[in-house]
């Protein structure tokens, strides 16, 4: 029988698609084409309303065109709207985030013709299991689910529940086996990885301090970090990122640069110690890569806030923004709040876009002319081979000498695009 899945969400969604293919690829055939599969599986994502409108659309777009093979919905939408695919689809099976082990009885159930539903909390590390990789050279390795915030304005709370930090033992087992198994890259995930330990008497910075020692040639990404956690680390991070291994990439959401703003979404933080974290990070790291995140019209966001999200994110400079017009979130405080009108909430997005992209070029066009060691990640998508800086910028590379994959590399970066820098090769492979 054929598996069929469709991946949507974050990398923690992206590592749960590798598990369940890994536990079904002893039984099933794992194939690529929709319309040849015995089973479709979609794994999905709700944080964002689009993101729901989008795969609820797919859904009964499978019932509509594929009414005789099977289907499961997977991820996070089965733990909070279970209705709403019920009423999609009917007869489709359900798994959620949190029940990943069950996945080949949920599909030997479904083939059967009988539906089932695998849905509510558990705590289990989501590590230790076979895989089927999305990309052989990175490693997705989960560190922890749940988070010790309530943002007024998130869903993600409702499926993951609090914080649960997995075993540092279970998760450097896990690194070395990414490792041994040829990861070049490994992506440590989790809702807020600052938040890493507060449930067991440990941190981020000490467990960083253990995966720097593990043997290989590899490379970390650190991921979604919430400024309410790392403020009070931000020294010990900072010790800790100076190791090679490490990417100089942070992902630090700000979501308004208005502290009144930020204190209705609960965000607990403000706008002056997020600019500390960015000051110390900088002063060490100076060119380091910020990711981050803003959300225009909050329901009460007066234009005067909205501004004050304009300013800050022109003082900030970061390096990619990824920008999020307010969608309410069925039960969470902030759906309760009398929206602003569509126009207005599209208006700011455009205008916070039109400066966020414009700074994101001008941060890119810095690196022309500079000569750079990169670790060659993946084909590229349009051509080329796709690598990456210490700063963890997206570098294409015009050769098709796929041997070189996995490797570092030695490049003069020549021109530079919105999305990522192009460069040309000055030596072969380093190691």
């Amino acid at each position: 029988m054929k598996i069929y899945m469709d991946t949507y969400g974050c990398s923690a969604n992206q590592a749960a698609s590798e598990i369940m293919l890994g536990l079904l690829s002893n039984k099933f055939q794992i194939i690529s084409k929709k319309d040849e599969a015995d089973v479709i599986i979609i794994n999905s994502c709700i944080v964002k309303s689009p993101t729901e409108a989008k795969i609820l659309f797919q859904i009964k777009k499978i019932v509509q065109e594929y009414p005789h093979k099977k289907l499961i919905v997977a991820g996070c939408m089965p733990e909070v709207y279970s209705m709403k695919i019920r009423k999609t689809a009917p007869n489709a099976s359900m798994i959620g985030i949190h029940h990943l082990s069950e996945i080949e009885n949920v599909v030997d159930d479904t083939l059967r013709g009988k539906q089932r539903i695998e849905i509510g909390h558990n705590s289990s590390p989501k590590l230790g299991y076979p895989r089927i990789r999305i990309d052989d050279r990175i490693g997705i390795v989960q560190i922890a689910q749940g988070c010790i915030s309530n943002c007024t304005y998130c869903i993600v709370k409702r499926v993951m529940g609090p914080l649960v930090s997995y075993p540092e033992e279970l998760i450097l087992d896990e690194v070395k086996r990414c490792v041994l198994q040829g990861c070049k890259e490994i992506w440590l995930t989790a809702q807020d990885t600052t938040a890493y330990g507060l449930d067991r008497g440990s941190t981020l910075p000490s467990l960083l301090q253990s995966i720097m020692q593990i043997d290989g040639n590899f490379m970390v990404r650190v991921g979604m970090m919430n400024p309410a956690t790392a403020y009070p680390l931000v020294d010990d991070l900072i010790e800790v990122f100076k190791h090679s291994k490490l990417y100089k990439f942070i992902h630090l959401p700000l979501q308004s640069g208005s502290n009144a703003i930020l204190r209705q979404m609960k965000r607990n933080y403000t706008v002056e110690q997020y600019f500390e974290i960015i000051k110390k990070f900088r002063t060490v790291f100076q060119d380091i890569t910020l990711s981050t995140d803003v959300i225009v019209g909050f329901p009460t966001e007066t234009e005067a806030q909205f501004n004050e999200s304009l300013n800050v994110i022109t003082l900030l400079q970061p390096s990619l923004t990824n920008i999020s017009k307010f969608g309410p979130r069925e039960k969470t405080p902030a759906a309760k709040l009398p929206p602003l009108s569509s126009q207005t909430i599209k208006d700011r997005s455009r205008k916070m876009t039109v400066l966020c992209q414009k700074i994101t070029r001008e941060k890119n066009n810095e690196w022309i002319g500079r000569e750079e060691t990169i670790l060659i990640v993946s084909r590229g998508k349009k051509g080329g081979l796709e690598g990456r800086t210490y700063t963890y910028k997206p570098v294409i590379i015009d050769t098709r000498n796929h041997e070189l994959i996995g490797k570092f590399v030695n490049v003069s970066i020549v021109d530079a695009k919105y999305s990522h820098l192009l460069g040309t090769l000055t030596e072969e492979f380093i190691r």
